[in-house]
């Protein structure tokens, strides 16, 4: 992770959000990947905890 100041808005509404079930980390999705199609075979690169999909609100 980079230790910078850095602020960017996003310029598009992520489709899906894919969440940490042991350490919340959030990561955006903007398409069905692999790892949104099978959340189970892919852990989190931060903790190693499991992953859930979450659709985003305005879907």
């Amino acid at each position: 992770m980079l230790d910078t100041s850095q602020h960017y808005e996003r310029f598009k509404v992520p489709n899906r959000w894919v969440i940490c079930t042991e350490c919340g980390g959030q990561l955006a999705r903007y398409q069905r990947s692999k790892v949104v199609k099978r959340p189970e075979k892919y852990s989190c690169g931060d903790c190693s905890g499991s992953l859930q999909i979450e659709v985003a609100d305005d879907q």
